[in-house]
């Protein structure tokens, strides 16, 4: 993977991609885009346990599906491999998401498109939610969710 994917795919505030273990595929089945990403160990991690800072054992990690959306191409699938750290204070703890929020599936660049699909008088949103391949109730959580 290279420097121009990533700003063509929109993920050029990511600081610390390793673009040699990172791909990028094409599902042509489904129409979608899916980046495989590894990015490099960051220095200023703490433990949210006990708040050290200092060199963790790497424990194991995990796959992280994302949906993202830039400019050019709509459906995008991140696979994002997040560490699990363990600490001196023996408890685990993962490594922080820069894509989203906690406990979210998609970016905050599809939560938008998908805000602005939903200004659409003419549509529906069980329209929208077809769109964006979501379920209906999840779109109506999301919604009212940021108009909260």
């Amino acid at each position: 993977m290279d420097k121009e994917s990533i700003l063509r795919l929109g993920l050029d505030f990511i600081k610390n991609i390793d673009l040699d273990r990172s791909d990028e595929l094409y599902d042509p089945s489904t129409n979608n885009h899916i980046i495989k990403l590894n990015l490099y160990k960051d220095d200023h991690i703490y433990c949210p346990h006990c708040g050290l800072i200092t060199n963790f054992e790497i424990r194991s990690s995990v796959v992280k599906k994302i949906n993202h959306y830039s400019s050019l191409e709509n459906n995008i699938i991140i696979k994002f491999y997040r560490r699990i750290f363990k600490c001196e204070c023996i408890k685990t703890f993962r490594e922080p998401n820069p894509f989203t929020e906690s406990k979210r599936k998609n970016t905050i660049q599809r939560e938008v498109k998908i805000l602005y699909a939903l200004k659409d008088i003419n549509k529906s949103f069980s329209d929208v939610a077809d769109e964006f391949n979501l379920s209906v109730t999840l779109l109506v959580i999301d919604f009212n969710s940021f108009n909260n």
